[in-house]
């Protein structure tokens, strides 16, 4: 769950999007073919995927998202905090106070820190990435730690598959691959949850009700109740300034 490119790579070390990798080894391709059979997928279905002309070997924006620019922490803060922003996560609050209150009833997770969260991974859904979600993993199975970035490929296919997305070159992420409004990354989406109440099943990260349900199950299963602070670093992957600013943004929205 990593909003920010340019946080991404300074974590991560990996090389920024204008490097040209090498080509991914094909052993490591056979090694996402077959889980991916082994996940249910056919072979039309896995061939499709690898034989489109759009899979890349480089990393690079190609979907248009002008409101997805870098910032720093500072930047990133100085924006939440404006009295725009704030006004913005209140507007959120109340025009999806149904499906927050049933998060909080469930979940126990009150809904100005969820809010909090999906301000803070994609401006409550005005950034939801410009890159190919499945090309940045794709790509990233070049470097060293692959076998976490297949798992988190495959985890993407098979999502997919389930909701009904034909096309899974066309799910917006981030740099680092997360995708949905709350940014989960694929692998974590073993903790999202069905929130719109139609009884579909269907777990989907880019609907408001799934991704305010899915992220107040994440940090519930993440230790919110003991200690809200941990439970932010596990969804982060890191402390500090991302939970200092989640904790203050929602301190905001519950001020009158």
């Amino acid at each position: 769950m990593l909003a920010e490119a340019t946080l991404f790579l300074a974590l991560a070390g990996t090389p920024a999007p204008h490097v040209k990798p090498p080509p991914v080894p094909q052993y490591r391709i056979n090694y996402v073919k077959k889980q991916l059979l082994k996940k249910g997928l056919t072979q039309d279905e896995v061939d499709i995927l690898f034989n489109d002309k759009r899979l890349l070997t480089r990393m690079e924006p190609t979907i248009a998202s002008p409101d997805c620019a870098p910032v720093t922490w500072e930047e990133l803060e100085t924006n939440m905090m404006s009295d725009e922003s704030i006004l913005r996560g209140k507007e959120f609050l109340e025009n999806n106070s149904v499906a927050l209150r049933k998060a909080e009833t469930e979940r126990c997770v009150a809904p100005q820190y969820i809010v909090a969260v999906i301000r803070i991974e994609t401006d409550l859904g005005k950034c939801l990435g410009n890159f190919s979600a499945f090309n940045v993993l794709y790509h990233n199975l070049v470097w060293i730690r692959w076998r976490s970035q297949a798992s988190n490929l495959v985890a993407l296919a098979v999502y997919c598959k389930e909701i009904g997305r034909r096309d899974c070159l066309e799910v917006p992420g981030s740099s680092a691959g997360a995708i949905g409004l709350s940014q989960f990354m694929p692998i974590s989406l073993r903790f999202a949850e069905d929130g719109d109440g139609d009884g579909d099943g269907i777990k989907d990260l880019f609907n408001r009700a799934d991704a305010i349900m899915s992220t107040a199950n994440f940090l519930k299963k993440h230790g919110w109740r003991r200690n809200k602070e941990m439970s932010l670093r596990s969804y982060y992957g890191t402390g500090g300034s991302y939970v200092r600013i989640t904790l203050k943004y929602a301190k905001k929205l519950k001020e009158k």
